[in-house]
C-alpha cells in the first residue's frame, strides 16, 4: 500500500516540484496573489447591452479554478487571498449554490461583487438576506432573460456598502419590488422590458452614473409614459455626472391618463449625456426639460427604424443657456437620410448623428436643431454641400452667424457625377486641358461655385453683408472647369466684400485628384485665368489654389474631447455604437 500510494502521488509530487522552481513561486504570497488576480481577469464592469452581462464573469471564474488546480503551493496562495473569491456568480441551478457558499467563505470579510443570473424571486430573496450577504455587497448585478411564472416578490436589503446596482431583464418577468436601504449607491444600470415592473423610486443623493435601456428585446412592447417616469428618476439624482439612455421610443412621453405638466430638472454636475438608438423628437424633447451646465457633452446617436416615424414639432429650446452659450464651432453634414451635426465650445458640445426614416425627416431634424442652437456665438463653420437645398441652408446660416470668422465648404464627392459616365482613373500621362474639362463633367460644380459665391456677396450694401467678420474661406470642391476655374467670380466676390469693409484675408480652393486625369506639367496660370488670379491676389493676404491639397484653414472638430471619459465606463462597458465615432473623414457616411 505505501508503494502504491507513492505511485499514485508521484505525478502530483512531480508537478508540485516543477511549479515550486517556477519564477512565480519564488514571489512573496502577497505578490503571487496579485499575479493570480491578473490571470483571473477580474473586471468589475459588465456589458449591460443585450441582456447578457455575465459572460466575462464566467470566464474569470473558470480561470480562477484553473489556478487552484495547478499545484498545492499555488492553491494555498489562492485560498489565502480572499479578494480572489469576492467575485461571485450565482444562478438558479441548485448545483451552483454550494459553489456560491464556498466563494462566500473563502472571501472572508471582503466586499462582494455578486452577479446573479436567472434566479427566481423567492430564491433571490433567500440568498441575499441570508448569511449576512447583503451587508457585504459592493456591487450587485441581476440578470434575467428567461420567463419565470412566479408571484411578485418583495425584497428588502440593508446594504451599507452597495455602490453599483445593475438590473437587466430581456424577457417577461413578474414584478420584483426591490427596496434598498442604508446604501450610498453611486451607479445604477437598468435595462428593462415594459412588463418588468421595477423602477428606482427611491432617492439617490450620491448617484453619479445612470444607464437606462428602455426596450431590451421586442419593438412590439413599448413603455408608455416612460418619459415622465424618467424625469422623476432624474429629479432624485442631484449628483448625476454620467447619463446613458438607450432606445427611447416615440411613445415615451405618451400617457393613457391626462398629461401632466412636466417640470424642468437641474443636473448641475452632469458631464456626459448619451441618448442612442432613440427617436430624435423624444431625444430633443428630453433635452428641452434638462438644465445642463456649461461643461456638459451631449451625444444623440442613430435614429429608430422605419416603424418609429419621427413626429417633430419644432422649435424646441434649450432651457439652459449655460450649455450652449460657449459654442463656437459647428460642423454640418447631411446626405439623403443621414445627418451629422456637431456644435462645440471649449468645455461643452452637442453631437447629433444618425440615419433617419426619410430625407424629409432628416431635413426637419436639421432645421429643428439649427433653431435650437444660438448661432450668434459661432465663429467657425464647416458645411457639407450635396444639393441645392444645402446651398439654401448655407445661405440662411451665413445671415444667422454674424460673428463667423472662418468658413469651410466641402462639396460631396458625387455631387456632379453622371452615373452614365464612369469616372476617369488617375493617370500620369500628358493630357490636353480641353479633354480633361470635357471628361470631368464639371459644369454642375461650376454652377454650384457661382451659387456659393453669390451667398457670400452683400445684397444691398454694408447693412446686409453676410458674416461681416468673416476673414477666412476654405472651399473643397471635387471638380471644377479647368478652363475658367471660377477665378473671375471669386475675384468679384472678394472685390465687393472689400468695398463694404468686410474683406477676406485668407482664401483656399481645392480640387481633388480623384476626379481629374493628372498631368505633371499642369499649368493654371495662363491667359484670362492668370489675369483673374492676379486680380484675386490683390484682395487677399494669403491665396491657396491646389488641385489636390488637403490642408484646411478651419480647425476640425476636437475629436479628443469627444472620447468617452474613462470614468463614464467605470461600472459598465458601453458598446462602440453607444459613443461618438470621430474620424477625419467626417463626411463619409459608410460608418453611420
Amino acid at each position: 500500500m505505501p508503494s502504491g500510494t507513492k505511485s499514485r502521488n508521484y505525478p502530483s509530487d512531480l508537478k508540485h516540484h516543477i511549479n515550486a522552481i517556477a519564477p512565480v513561486s519564488s514571489l512573496p504570497p502577497e505578490l503571487a496573489g496579485l499575479v493570480f488576480e491578473f490571470v483571473k481577469g477580474h473586471d468589475e464592469r459588465v456589458e449591460v447591452e443585450g441582456g447578457a452581462p455575465l459572460t466575462a464573469k464566467k470566464t474569470a471564474r473558470t480561470n480562477l479554478i484553473h489556478i487552484t488546480h495547478v499545484c498545492r503551493t499555488w492553491r494555498a496562495v489562492a485560498l489565502a487571498s480572499p479578494s480572489l473569491w469576492a467575485d461571485i456568480l450565482v444562478d438558479d441551478h441548485t448545483s451552483r449554490f454550494p459553489s456560491a457558499d464556498t466563494f462566500l467563505s473563502r472571501s472572508q470579510t471582503m466586499p462582494l461583487y455578486l452577479h446573479v443570473s436567472q434566479m427566481r424571486g423567492t430564491n433571490l430573496a433567500r440568498f441575499l438576506q441570508g448569511n449576512s450577504v447583503a451587508s457585504r455587497i459592493r456591487r450587485l448585478d441581476l440578470s434575467w432573460d428567461l420567463f419565470h411564472d412566479t408571484p411578485a416578490t418583495h425584497i428588502e436589503l440593508d446594504a451599507p456598502l452597495l455602490e453599483c446596482l445593475t438590473v437587466v431583464a430581456s424577457r417577461a418577468l413578474r414584478p420584483i419590488n426591490l427596496v434598498i436601504s442604508n446604501a450610498r449607491l453611486k451607479a445604477l444600470a437598468v435595462a428593462l422590458r415594459d412588463d418588468f415592473i421595477w423602477t428606482p423610486k427611491m432617492a439617490f443623493p450620491h448617484l453619479t452614473h445612470l444607464y437606462m435601456d428602455a426596450v431590451c428585446h421586442y419593438w412590439d412592447y413599448v413603455p408608455f409614459g416612460l418619459g415622465p417616469l424618467l424625469m422623476g428618476v432624474l429629479r432624485n439624482m442631484p449628483a448625476l455626472q454620467y447619463l446613458h439612455l438607450v432606445r427611447l421610443t416615440a411613445e415615451c412621453f405618451e400617457e393613457a391618463e391626462p398629461k401632466t405638466e412636466l417640470q424642468q430638472v437641474a443636473l448641475p454636475h452632469l458631464r456626459w449625456f448619451a441618448c442612442v438608438d432613440s427617436n430624435p423628437s423624444v431625444s430633443l424633447r428630453l433635452l428641452s426639460y434638462l438644465l445642463l451646465p456649461e461643461h456638459a457633452f451631449v451625444y444623440i446617436g442613430h435614429g429608430c427604424g422605419p416603424r418609429q416615424q419621427t413626429d417633430l414639432q419644432p422649435p424646441y429650446e434649450f432651457p439652459s443657456r449655460e450649455f450652449t452659450q460657449n459654442f463656437s464651432h459647428v460642423e454640418i453634414a447631411a446626405l439623403d437620410r443621414d445627418l451629422r451635426l456637431v456644435a462645440e465650445g471649449p468645455h461643452s458640445g452637442l453631437w447629433v448623428e444618425g440615419r433617419y426614416v426619410s430625407p424629409s425627416e432628416m431635413q426637419c431634424l436639421q432645421s429643428c436643431l439649427l433653431e435650437m442652437l444660438p448661432l450668434s456665438s459661432i465663429s467657425t463653420l464647416d458645411f457639407l454641400v450635396n444639393n441645392a437645398d444645402a446651398v439654401r441652408a448655407l445661405r440662411d446660416l451665413l445671415y444667422r452667424t454674424p460673428c463667423l470668422v472662418a468658413l469651410r465648404i466641402r462639396v460631396h464627392w458625387d455631387f456632379s457625377l453622371d452615373e452614365r459616365s464612369p469616372l476617369l482613373s488617375p493617370t500620369l500621362e500628358p493630357t490636353d486641358l480641353p479633354d480633361v474639362s470635357r471628361l470631368a463633367t464639371a459644369a454642375t460644380c461650376s454652377k454650384l461655385m457661382e451659387d456659393i459665391l453669390v451667398a457670400l456677396e452683400p445684397a444691398d450694401g454694408a447693412q446686409s453683408v453676410p458674416c461681416p467678420t468673416l476673414t477666412s474661406i476654405d472651399i473643397d470642391m471635387h471638380k471644377l472647369d479647368l478652363q475658367e476655374l471660377c477665378m473671375q467670380g471669386i475675384a468679384f466676390m472678394l472685390a465687393v466684400r472689400a468695398k463694404v469693409a468686410a474683406p477676406i484675408r485668407h482664401l483656399a480652393v481645392r480640387t481633388r485628384v480623384g476626379t481629374l486625369a493628372l498631368n505633371e506639367n499642369l499649368e493654371i496660370g495662363q491667359g484670362q485665368v492668370r489675369e483673374a488670379l492676379c486680380e484675386t491676389e490683390g484682395y487677399v493676404e494669403k491665396l491657396c489654389w491646389k488641385l489636390h491639397g488637403r490642408e484646411s484653414s478651419v480647425a476640425p472638430v476636437r475629436g479628443h474631447l469627444w472620447d468617452m471619459p474613462e470614468e463614464a465606463e467605470r461600472y459598465w462597458i458601453v458598446p462602440d455604437w453607444g459613443r461618438p465615432q470621430y474620424t477625419d473623414r467626417l463626411y463619409s457616411f459608410a460608418d453611420v
